[in-house]
């Protein structure tokens, strides 16, 4: 099993220019790519035997998330927001075929220590503007591993190194005074749902609407900005209840409907001359399958993010 390192890679940015696109940040993290122990073994791919002598071991790294090339340097994609750049062992990842002489014939060796895991470098770099914390949930990002010959097409690694945290940057917004925006559609007939069909609201429920309070601190006034939804279960432009068989449309005031989770979907709007804006949305429940719901009462959540259009 690979070695497993964990960084946590929190920081608050405390410069708001610093939050543009193309912008970055290094950041020391205190933790190490764990260093580990190998077994060689060499075979000779041609005739299955043994190789009589190899005094060298050819490290590589990889990103296991999407990547994108800036100038020389390649940055795994966390998000829509930001992407990392991962400096460990002999260089920034990804690398290959990187010497590692042992000075003694390693094939069959059942015990080879490798110590050149070391300090873990980051560099976070802004994707995309953001308000207030981007939260990264703990994700594989970086591998590690070592071969016995040069251009050697296996990969096994041998350590996996994970990343997380929290990012803050100076531009905040505050929605609905930070209390949890809530609407109450009361009792509503099982049977409504099935017979209103997947995706579509029970006949004789109407709309909720609800106007949302927004201020914000270091953004400028008339900003154009924007609310997106996030939610940890959705289906289409639905988010899903505890109840698997209902769900609820969030949309804006004309009743245009916000996908959950696309960063393209969202209501725009702009602050006044106080960096504040009421927002309005609109809300309705629906059926997902287009099944009877077992009876009972259900509800969903979602997470309205501010951010800059």
């Amino acid at each position: 099993m690979p070695a497993v390192g964990a960084v946590d890679i929190s920081t608050a940015i405390s410069d708001p220019e610093i939050n543009n696109i193309g912008r970055k940040v290094s950041i020391n993290t205190h933790e190490t790519v764990p260093s580990i122990h190998v077994r060689c073994v060499c075979i000779d791919e041609h005739d299955g035997h043994d190789y009589l002598y190899s005094d060298s071991l050819y490290d590589w790294t990889s990103f296991t998330v999407p990547t994108e090339l800036i100038g020389a340097r390649q940055y795994g994609i966390l998000n829509d927001y930001l992407s990392v750049a991962v400096q460990a062992a002999k260089g920034w990842a990804p690398y290959d075929n990187k010497l590692s002489p042992t000075g003694t014939n390693i094939c069959g060796e059942q015990n080879i220590a490798k110590t050149d895991g070391g300090p873990v470098g980051i560099e976070l770099r802004v994707r995309k503007r953001f308000v207030g914390e981007i939260n990264i949930p703990k994700m594989l990002v970086y591998l590690k591993g070592t071969n016995t010959r040069y251009m050697d097409s296996e990969r096994k690694p041998e350590v996996e190194l994970y990343i997380s945290g929290r990012v803050n940057v100076p531009q905040k917004c505050e929605i609905n005074e930070g209390d949890v925006v809530s609407l109450d559609f009361g009792n509503i007939g099982a049977p409504m749902f099935s017979q209103a069909g997947a995706g579509n609201k029970p006949k004789m429920v109407s709309p909720k609407e609800k106007t949302i309070g927004i201020k914000c601190n270091n953004i400028d006034a008339q900003a154009i900005l924007n609310m997106t939804l996030e939610s940890n279960s959705s289906n289409g432009n639905a988010i899903v209840s505890d109840n698997s068989d209902v769900g609820f449309i969030v949309a804006d005031g004309n009743k245009q409907p916000v996908t959950p989770n696309d960063i393209n979907s969202k209501i725009k709007f702009q602050l006044n001359d106080n960096s504040t804006a009421n927002v309005p949305i609109i809300a309705w429940p629906v059926s997902i399958t287009g099944n009877k719901p077992t009876e009972g009462k259900f509800s969903a959540e979602g997470y309205l993010r501010v951010g800059f259009d």
